[in-house]
């Protein structure tokens, strides 16, 4: 089956490496109510070692596709056997912080897409997570629907990044400060750009590219952040970099794309629960450190 990877690149300023979404601003929990945060938890590597303040925590991002499933990247959370260690996963809804809050939800089983490969190019890089329980419908918790694929992306178009992390590279928060749920803006580009940027002509996988005014996704804490287009529909989910810095002027950042029929078929032929319809709601503005987006402004097609 083929997949599809979705590459931002941010053409207007370098960022270099972060924990997460670099250049953002800080969003309510409310206008992305799809937004999940994944807590793995890693024990210490001695069995003898039962200090509960030994245990660590990464946080990677998803979305809830419907009351019962979530869709991240594969790469954020398998192993090298392709598996899924379900009793060290905690699924939370509803946060604002990064560290803490929301409600938390088991996640009882998992399904990884059949391309998966953890190759340089990492395709297929979507997983399912169902979760032992529904999460209700409230302000802060609510599915997105998947975008319509039959809408095409068009260069200049806007999409929503959303995910928890730092600002800048090195943010260093004073007292009593934490870090919440950002969101930057991020416009799409044609395919061929991020084809000469990462060489992809010749492989199996379709690319497409988007960036601008310095913003990004990096490291562990925005492994499968969602991207909505300006309607607040799902269009992708973040992939790790493939190589060298985050950042770097001219240098895309990967996605996964949603929007093949291949792939939304598998999705929603695997999805428990009922996924949202389609919606031509726009999601609110994103003000970014030199930019502020009005969702409702499309690009001249």
């Amino acid at each position: 089956m083929k997949t599809a990877v979705l590459c931002f690149v941010l053409a207007l300023a370098g960022i270099r490496q972060g924990d997460a979404i670099t250049a953002g601003s800080v969003v309510k929990i409310e206008d992305h109510p799809y937004q999940v945060a994944i807590d793995y938890y890693t024990k210490p590597a001695s069995a003898e070692d039962d200090d509960p303040s030994h245990v660590t925590v990464s946080t990677s991002s998803g979305a809830l596709i419907t009351d019962k499933t979530v869709i991240t990247s594969g790469s954020s959370l398998v192993d090298d056997k392709k598996t899924v260690d379900l009793k060290q996963l905690v699924v939370r809804v509803g946060a604002q912080r990064r560290d803490a809050g929301g409600a938390s939800y088991k996640v009882v089983d998992y399904l990884l897409h059949p391309a998966y490969q953890h190759s340089w190019t990492i395709d297929g890089d979507v997983l399912l997570l169902y979760l032992g329980e529904q999460v209700p419908t409230r302000p802060e918790t609510r599915p997105v629907p998947l975008a319509d694929p039959s809408r095409t992306l068009v260069p200049g178009e806007r999409l929503v990044l959303t995910g928890y992390g730092n600002l800048t590279e090195g943010e260093v928060l004073a007292d009593g400060e934490v870090r919440q749920l950002q969101a930057a803006a991020l416009p799409f580009v044609n395919q061929e750009i991020c084809g000469d940027i990462w060489g992809f002509y010749g492989t199996t996988t379709v690319r497409a590219c988007a960036g601008g005014l310095a913003k990004d996704a990096c490291g562990q804490g925005d492994q499968g952040a969602p991207l909505v287009n300006w309607r607040g529909e799902l269009v992708g989910v973040a992939s790790p970099q493939l190589e060298g810095e985050c950042g770097v002027l001219g240098q895309p950042t990967v996605f996964t794309s949603l929007l093949t029929a291949d792939m939304q078929q598998w999705i929603k032929s695997n999805a428990n629960g009922k996924q949202p319809e389609p919606t031509s709601t726009p999601v609110p503005s994103v003000v970014g450190a030199r930019h502020l987006w009005h969702p409702q402004r499309r690009p001249q097609q």
